[in-house]
């Protein structure tokens, strides 16, 4: 077996998330009141709650990926819910010897597309129900990618004659 740590800078993910969001509120009439609320996910006070979803996110994603995320608890462990500022999020997984790296770079993309369309589903949750609808559903889609990915390394691989 052998470490993979995956990891997805803080900036990087805002960066998206702002940038969707402006998307989104762009699709709405100037009139409307929610285009500029949209467009705030990324300021003060409401970026505390994209960590949240960030760290939520990261945690329900471990947890789907238990056979490769698990970590044994060796000794007391203190756990905390005290909101932290992050440079990047880090998921580390225990993958067989022979785990591809372009596996690695697919779980990754993924995995940094699920967590912005999460955030993004939980912001708009508050000002567009109908297109908070599209981003959980492209969140649950993800999900599906994701698991699909990691199937294919249970079990013995079998080679086809034709890639597609």
């Amino acid at each position: 077996m052998k470490e993979l740590t995956l990891t997805w800078f803080t900036d990087q993910l805002l960066y998206d998330i702002k940038n969707y969001a402006y998307i989104e509120a762009l699709k709405l009439p100037e009139s409307d009141v929610n285009r500029s609320r949209i467009m705030e996910v990324g300021e003060d006070g409401n970026v505390d709650r994209v960590r949240r979803v960030l760290d939520v996110t990261l945690a329900i994603i471990a947890e789907r990926l238990y056979p490769y995320s698990k970590n044994v608890i060796d000794s007391d462990v203190f756990m905390h819910d005290r909101l932290c500022e992050r440079d990047g999020y880090h998921l580390v997984l225990n993958v067989p010897d022979d785990f591809s790296t372009t596996t690695a770079h697919l779980l990754e993309h993924l995995i940094h597309e699920m967590l912005v369309c999460n955030v993004m589903a939980d912001w708009l949750r508050f000002f567009r129900q109908e297109n908070w609808e599209l981003w959980s559903s492209k969140v649950s889609g993800l999900q599906d990618e994701i698991a699909q990915t990691m199937s294919i390394h249970v079990g013995r691989a079998r080679r086809v004659l034709r890639p597609f």
